[in-house]
């Protein structure tokens, strides 16, 4: 439910600055980076760090946060730069709502589907 308020939150705002034509590149930024990268896996990784061995973590917590530096570049070249916190906020919002088991599975499956 809140996800939703989000989105529309987000929508709002990006009409209201940036006008209707933003909304095209809004919906799969919010998308890819409030679910599959930056934030919300980097929340997500924390929740299960005992799964990763410790160079898997840290190589793959790097690359997060690479990802975070690019949603960055990419909104100012957008000119949607004031819209950087609210991802943010999404991307936390969206790590934090994450089930640690769910995630501790999905890691354990790849590691078993990886090896073959």
């Amino acid at each position: 439910m809140l996800g939703a308020i989000l989105l529309m939150f987000g929508s709002i705002l990006t009409v209201s600055w940036y006008g209707w034509l933003h909304l095209l590149a809004f919906f799969p930024i919010w998308f890819l980076f409030g679910f599959f990268w930056g934030v919300a896996p980097l929340i997500g990784m924390i929740k299960i760090v005992n799964a990763f061995t410790p160079i898997q973590f840290v190589a793959t917590a790097i690359l997060q946060v690479l990802w975070i530096v690019a949603l960055r570049y990419l909104l100012e070249f957008l000119g949607m730069l004031e819209l950087f916190p609210y991802y943010i906020i999404v991307g936390v919002h969206t790590g934090l709502l994450m089930n640690a088991n769910d995630l501790r599975a999905e890691r354990l499956e790849y590691g078993k589907n990886k090896k073959l």
